[in-house]
């Protein structure tokens, strides 16, 4: 989340102590587990807009979190 670039964020049973704070489609896109979806939301997220409105929604819990 660091950088600049679309956070595409894996479904997992493991968490970070951050995650309950981000917010799917504001600060990342979300990804199936099994990735089977990885190929569509990417091909999405290049067609929609949606990269700089995701990677402004990182970019600002980034700077009030650091």
């Amino acid at each position: 989340m660091l950088g600049d670039s679309l956070v595409l964020k894996q479904t997992s049973q493991y968490y970070e102590y951050f995650y309950s704070e981000l917010k799917p489609w504001k600060h990342y896109v979300p990804i199936k587990r099994s990735l089977d979806d990885l190929l569509e939301k990417i091909k999405w997220a290049k067609v929609s807009g949606v990269t700089n409105k995701v990677k402004r929604g990182t970019l600002t819990y980034k700077q009030t979190h650091s």
